[in-house]
């Protein structure tokens, strides 16, 4: 049976609107959301569904003993930290404290710190338990978009 494409409804008919320049075929209720482009019911294709590969989620973070090992780095290079600072354009203030562990560096500002030093600050985690747009049997058009809430 045809499903709808925005509410993901299962229908009679389904019938083709263009929303914002895309073509998408929809329930009846739907209809008033944009241009009509026919009247007659849209063909439904279960071949023409776009076949989503898995969805897995990543997190970035810093390493939790970032601070040591620019530290000993810095150190072992015989730069100082106002020196370390002038060549990443940061204060020192800066440096010091994330030495020290009181300030995380942002991924942008580990990933400038770990090219210039060599060292390795950023850990990547691949999580599978992630829901997959696969698992669903039925597509809407939320499965395909990247809607942000607020």
């Amino acid at each position: 049976m045809p499903i709808c494409e925005i509410s993901g409804k299962e229908v009679d008919k389904l019938y083709k609107i263009k929303v914002e320049g895309t073509i998408v075929r929809v329930c009846k209720e739907h209809i008033s959301l944009d241009t009509l482009l026919s009247e007659k019911p849209a063909k439904f294709k279960a071949s023409n569904m776009p076949k989503p590969s898995p969805v897995k989620e990543k997190k970035t973070y810093v390493v939790s003993n970032y601070g040591e090992i620019i530290r000993k780095k810095r150190e072992k290079m015989g730069l100082k930290q106002k020196e370390f600072a002038l060549f990443l354009a940061e204060k020192d203030s800066f440096i010091n404290n994330i030495e020290s562990g009181k300030q995380i560096p942002s991924i942008k500002t580990a990933r400038k710190i770990e090219k210039y030093l060599g060292v390795s600050l950023i850990s990547e985690e691949t999580s599978g338990n992630a829901s997959t747009v696969s698992e669903k049997k039925n597509f809407t058009i939320g499965d395909v978009m990247n809607v942000n809430k607020k």
